[in-house]
């Protein structure tokens, strides 16, 4: 049992222990919830659908390629230096919005609130090593109806199966996608290993837990996140973001996954919004 919540846990990439009563709340009260979770949902075609989404809406006023290196509050506006192709330029405005993770607005933004810098500064990010897998399997398998798992003593935690929702009682068609990953300190450990190690010690692991893979697992890429996720600390306090964010006397407003205890897109889309409403409100 200490094993599958152990796993589990490390959805929110760090260890039990040093999770706060919330995030392990969010966490758990996420997948005991199923359906009728507020907070977890999937987006087809993945999260990254969402930015996808904004960009096209905003069409030519995104710029890519450009890498902001600064950003300060000063005599009723603020200012952004940036470089962009090799480029130092600098823009003013009157309202900014941070929609980056915690470690970066503490990077860039100055002249904070002591309080409010430390927060940034404080909030605590664990590592993912995941990987995607191809399968080339010519027809049913014990998986099939799986959609995810919970894996104990394995290089990996999870298991999920992305071709399940394909399985709907019609012809099978052949081979599959499946993903798996590590988090906490079982990430932190691959994360120097170069990518034919974690490839062998999850090929070895899938193959243990589902002996039909054998001989029938294709292309595996891996990818690392040293930043996977923010979660929640015991005895942290995001207070005083909270009460900056209240404020109507400023022009930098930030927003992203760690508003929350257990990150994840609705939060960060959600905090964004906020912090859109209150820029809007602001330049009335």
């Amino acid at each position: 049992m200490d094993g599958i919540f152990r796993a589990a846990g490390h959805r929110a990439a760090s260890e039990l222990e040093d999770q706060s009563a919330g995030t392990g709340g969010a966490l758990f009260g996420g997948v005991w919830a199923g359906r009728k979770s507020l907070l977890s949902y999937n987006l087809q075609g993945g999260s990254g659908r969402l930015g996808e989404a904004m960009a096209a809406e905003l069409g030519h006023l995104v710029r890519y390629g450009a890498s902001v290196t600064r950003v300060r509050e000063a005599g009723g506006h603020v200012t952004v230096t940036l470089r962009e192709r090799g480029e130092e330029k600098t823009l003013r405005a009157r309202q900014v919005i941070m929609a980056t993770p915690a470690y970066v607005s503490h990077r860039v933004v100055e002249g904070l609130p002591g309080d409010v810098a430390d927060v940034l500064a404080d909030v605590r990010y664990g590592p993912f090593v995941s990987a995607g897998v191809i399968t080339t399997e010519r027809g049913p398998m014990p998986w099939d109806h799986i959609y995810a798992l919970t894996a104990t003593d394995q290089s990996f935690d999870m298991l999920f199966n992305h071709a399940n929702p394909l399985r709907t009682g019609r012809a099978r068609r052949p081979g599959g996608s499946l993903m798996v990953y590590a988090g906490g300190d079982g990430a932190r450990r691959m994360l120097d290993l170069e990518d034919s190690g974690v490839e062998s010690r999850y090929a070895d692991d899938l193959v243990a837990v589902f002996p039909q893979l054998r001989g029938n697992l294709g292309e595996i890429r891996i990818q690392r996140w040293e930043h996977g996720i923010p979660y929640r600390r015991p005895g942290f306090s995001f207070e005083p973001m909270l009460r900056h964010s209240r404020r109507t006397d400023v022009g930098v407003h930030f927003c992203g996954d760690y508003f929350g205890d257990l990150g994840n897109m609705e939060l960060a889309a959600a905090s964004g919004f906020r912090a859109a409403l209150r820029a809007t409100v602001a330049l009335r």
